[in-house]
């Protein structure tokens, strides 16, 4: 199974349509099984798409990197903070 630090890290890949087949087949099953990365997914698609409205142009890539990183920061240490339904540890 993927890790959740692995899969908000092919986020901005699979945005830009630069994932692989594989990889965008993991992302999609670990996004089926956890609440949190689909949340962080929902959050950055919807930061990317109201930047891009509010600038009425295509995000150049280095921006969408830059949303991607500090959003990603973000999830890391709220992901660390949570605790996880099932009991388990979480692998932020």
């Amino acid at each position: 199974m993927l890790r959740c630090d692995a899969a908000v890290d092919m986020l901005l890949d699979a945005h830009d349509g630069t994932l692989s087949s594989q990889g965008r087949q993991a992302l999609k099953g670990h996004l089926s099984q956890c609440p949190s990365c689909t949340a962080f997914q929902r959050s950055y698609e919807h930061s990317i798409t109201l930047t891009a409205q509010a600038l009425a142009v295509k995000l150049p890539t280095q921006v969408s990197a830059r949303i991607y990183t500090g959003m990603t920061q973000r999830f890391r240490r709220e992901c660390a903070q949570s605790p996880r339904t099932d009991g388990g540890s979480r692998s932020c």
